[in-house]
């Protein structure tokens, strides 16, 4: 029988519960907001950031010239307490104009400080630009690295749009502007004035590893290769990079030929993110949720399109029937 005890029991159930759905949500946004709250230069650390160190960086995705890397190796560069700088790259490249960017960055920290550079799973084309202002570049030895080379492509959309009876009509001051855009056929002048960007493009790639790697122009051509990729071991023999390793052994070459102390620890440098990001992470909101509340749960968001280079790995995304 429903009474008046019962009713008084149910609804205190219901007040624990909803008190205990108020201290989640509160975890959670502290969860969320913690990384903004710990540090206002958005600088995760391992190591006490107020005294001498050695910085760490990651370099990886498509490099773009992201506006709030930059401002982050403009941070190592202006902190008097960084002592040397250890650059992981694990990017199969991206805008030449971007890459660009980072390497001038990264050298500028490196007129007043050594800078090591640790090539993770690929660092390929923008990844090895980046990696070439490096004062020694290490690299596992089946990381993927070199495709010394420059590419632009499109789609051609004519025919498709065609089908369905789209026409694009385009008014412009010269025959070249705007080429190619796939819309319109793509005519030999149009390749020529294509192919000399690309080669202006791909001479200063040329020039780059010449002058970093210290090799003539042959050389050079000869260890582009055609654009070709290399394991970490093929780079090595092609003095592409200086040693197979990892942070480890950078560490071990700064302490041996760079002078840098022992006692000195690593703080991590990372852009700060804003909460949006941080909630529009894949996963991100279940992770935190599931900390706040003392779980443990499987990232079941990394797909197999994550996995970059040579794969010689079991992993719970691949782990399906019949593999």
């Amino acid at each position: 029988m429903f009474d008046a005890d019962m009713a008084a029991t149910i609804r205190r159930q219901r007040r624990k519960l909803t008190a205990w759905r108020v201290i989640a949500i509160a975890a959670v946004a502290l969860a969320l907001l913690w990384p903004s709250m710990a540090g206002k230069t958005g600088v995760g650390v391992t190591a006490p950031a107020g005294r001498a160190h050695v910085a760490r960086v990651r370099v990886g995705g498509l490099i773009t010239g992201d506006a709030r890397l930059l401002a982050l190796l403009k941070r190592v560069e202006r902190n008097p307490r960084v002592r040397a700088l250890i650059v992981h790259v694990d990017s199969p490249g991206g805008t030449t104009t971007g890459s660009e960017a980072v390497y001038k960055a990264l050298r500028r920290i490196a007129r007043t400080r050594p800078v090591a550079v640790v090539q993770k799973t690929i660092a390929t084309s923008g990844g090895y630009i980046v990696s070439l202002a490096a004062d020694r570049i290490f690299a596992s030895g089946n990381t993927l690295t070199g495709s010394i080379g420059v590419i632009v492509q499109w789609p051609e959309l004519r025919d498709l749009l065609g089908r369905i009876g789209v026409k694009m009509r385009v008014v412009k001051s010269g025959r070249l502007k705007a080429q190619p855009n796939g819309f319109e056929p793509f005519d030999e002048d149009g390749r020529r004035m294509l192919q000399e960007v690309v080669r202006d493009s791909y001479d200063w790639f040329l020039r780059l590893v010449a002058e970093r790697r210290r090799m003539s122009p042959e050389q050079v051509r000869a260890a582009a290769g055609e654009g070709r990729v290399y394991t970490g071991r093929q780079a090595l023999k092609r003095g592409l990079i200086d040693q197979l390793g990892d942070e480890e052994d950078a560490l071990i070459w700064l302490r041996a030929k760079k002078g840098v102390s022992a006692t000195l620890g690593v703080v991590t440098y990372t852009p700060k993110k804003s909460l949006l990001e941080r909630l529009a992470a894949p996963g991100a909101l279940a992770r935190a949720i599931a900390a706040a509340l003392g779980l443990r749960v499987a990232d079941k968001t990394l797909s197999a399109q994550a996995l970059d280079g040579l794969l010689a790995v079991w992993h719970p995304a691949l782990a399906r029937p019949g593999n």
